[in-house]
């Protein structure tokens, strides 16, 4: 019988909380909110919402926001597809 490799602990490296201001989207200005936080801290904050995403880093003030179509064809660039 071969033997099986020990399975290694993965260190968590990154920790997601969500908070639901809306579960349908359906209002103005109801977003779903990630916060993503490293074993040092906060890292950003990812809003969700009907019209737009947004990256809130924890040391900047102001988020980088984009509309889906904007966010679309950014992500679509980096792939190579727009």
């Amino acid at each position: 019988m071969p033997k099986r490799s020990k399975t290694k602990k993965r260190k968590i490296r990154y920790q997601v909380k969500a908070a639901l201001n809306n579960w349908e989207l359906a209002k103005r200005e109801s977003a779903v909110r990630f916060e993503i936080e490293t074993k040092d801290g906060l890292l950003g904050t990812l809003t969700v919402g009907r019209g737009s995403i947004a990256w809130s880093p924890s040391y900047g003030k102001i988020p980088f926001s984009f509309s889906w179509r904007d966010f679309a064809d950014r992500i679509h660039r980096m792939e190579g597809r727009g």
